[in-house]
């Protein structure tokens, strides 16, 4: 039989370890299931320490220390740690097991089809941001700041899930590796990280919180740029690259990248601490920004890990139960995964709720001033019917002989009735005031015997008067067309 596969079950105290993911500088690491009354079954990892470190007093006291803070954390962008225990003497960690690629594999398989979106580099930063500023912000029971520092922020560390999670593992395994160095020669422990760490880190100054970021600056910037930022032909040739902290702008190698998301990266990238954000905090915010603007987040991310990635699930199912107990999980995942689609349609209800209510509040007012100049014409007509009704059958309307409703008349726009613009009534000239309404009716008893009279209605523009009045406009005394 295969001895990798004789060891796919083995019984590890109380799990059972299922496959071997792997081997890094400290540890072997299992995928791994604990198993409980009435089917219970739980899928985590069980990262098994290396036997050469565990004789190791001082790397087991500050791996210890170390372990018991991170279990501390509990947040939703970092591998949550369950349990720190021994087996025969054997140290171990029991983790959070997050179905998916480390980012090494995913930006490795999508340069296969290309240079990752700008959108992706910023949505993980941000998300890697954010896990980093919840720790380097714990504090203990009493309100003590813990002063969480990660110290090996690299891609390989970073989780992305096929739900399109982003998660941070193995906070302060680096300063337990980084203490037994000093204590013994470990191979291989650091090989390769020099490249993530800050230049105060590699020329063994004290180093705070901003050294995390440095390192999620670089990060920023491979991602963008599909390549490593600083690696030289040898260990020694890779920290004087960091150590200069000399940078190129990632849109220079990726012309799809925004100049906030340049600003952003070169920002964290800075070779003094105080010129850089100084919080990650601070630069989730910035990249926030530029993560709406992009429009991405865990949906997008999802999508991309099922086109790299097709013949893995695209989602996780990491708690085995009954079948009754599956469906309610299954229900609470389903609820879990449309949150963000009825957030999104919530606010798209929302716009559009808004754009009915502004067009329906123009619609109105243009329909009330539509109605309130009908309302006004009506009156006009009205107005001019009673003028009308109200003048004597006998009323000598001939030319250059009208009343005070003549001088009323002499204020009235002609022009567009056909009436020349020299025209006087009673020697009055025409003063042109705001025209309302014409129409030429045959009224000859009010219109001096001559048939086809005009009936004007008129505001005067210079009084406000409003009227109603016949005049003999006969095309042969006073216009050349009728």
């Amino acid at each position: 039989m295969n001895p990798a596969l004789d060891r796919d079950r083995t019984q590890f105290g109380k799990y059972t370890l299922v496959e071997r993911l792997g081997r890094g500088g400290m540890a072997d690491v299992w995928k791994a299931r604990i198993s409980g009354p009435a089917g219970f079954q739980r899928t985590l990892v069980v990262k098994r320490i290396l036997p050469h470190l565990v004789e190791d007093e001082h790397f087991k006291q500050m791996f210890v220390s170390e372990a018991r803070l991170s279990a501390r954390l509990n947040h939703a962008n970092i591998v949550q740690v369950f349990e720190l225990g021994d087996v025969d003497g054997e140290f171990y960690l029991a983790m959070e097991y997050v179905r998916g690629r480390d980012l090494v594999n995913v930006v490795r398989a999508q340069l296969m089809k290309g240079l990752p979106p700008p959108g992706m580099g910023a949505f993980v930063a941000r998300e890697l941001c954010r896990a980093l500023a919840y720790a380097h912000a714990l504090t203990d029971d009493n309100g003590t700041p813990l002063r969480l520092i990660h110290r090996d922020v690299s891609p390989s560390n970073v989780m992305i899930s096929f739900d399109g999670a982003v998660k941070l593992l193995d906070f302060g395994i680096a300063k337990a590796l980084a203490e037994a160095n000093e204590n013994r020669t470990v191979t291989g422990t650091l090989k390769g990280k020099f490249g993530y760490m800050s230049p105060e880190q590699v020329e063994g100054k004290e180093i705070d919180h901003r050294s995390d970021l440095f390192a999620a600056g670089v990060v920023l910037h491979e991602i963008l740029t599909g390549k490593r930022l600083f690696k030289g032909g040898s260990d020694l040739q890779t920290i004087a690259m960091v150590r200069d902290a000399k940078v190129d702008p990632p849109s220079l190698h990726n012309p799809a990248v925004p100049r906030e998301l340049d600003e952003i990266c070169l920002k964290a990238l800075a070779r003094v601490p105080d010129d850089r954000w100084q919080g990650c905090d601070e630069m989730a915010v910035a990249l926030d920004e530029v993560v709406h603007s992009l429009k991405w987040g865990p949906e997008r991310l999802a999508a991309m890990q099922r086109e790299l990635f097709p013949d893995e699930p695209s989602h996780s199912n990491v708690v085995h139960m009954g079948p009754l107990a599956q469906t309610a999980v299954a229900g609470r995942n389903e609820i879990t995964a449309g949150a963000l689609k009825r957030r999104d349609w919530r606010r798209r209800l929302a716009w559009a709720g808004a754009t009915l209510f502004v067009v329906g509040l123009v619609w109105l007012v243009i329909a009330k001033a539509t109605q309130i100049k009908n309302d006004f014409g009506k009156w006009v007509a009205q107005f001019g019917e009673f003028m009308d009704k109200s003048l004597p059958a006998t009323a000598p309307w001939g030319p250059g002989r009208l009343d005070a409703f003549g001088m009323i008349f002499n204020r009235v726009v002609a022009r567009d009735l056909g009436v020349p613009d020299n025209f006087k009534i009673a020697d009055a000239p025409v003063s042109y005031p705001f025209l309302w309404n014409a129409s030429r009716q045959d009224r000859t008893q009010w219109n001096g015997g001559v048939p086809n009279g005009l009936y004007i209605h008129a505001l005067a523009r210079n009084t406000g008067e409003v009227f109603g009045v016949f005049a003999d406009f006969a095309p042969r005394r006073y216009c050349s067309n009728s």
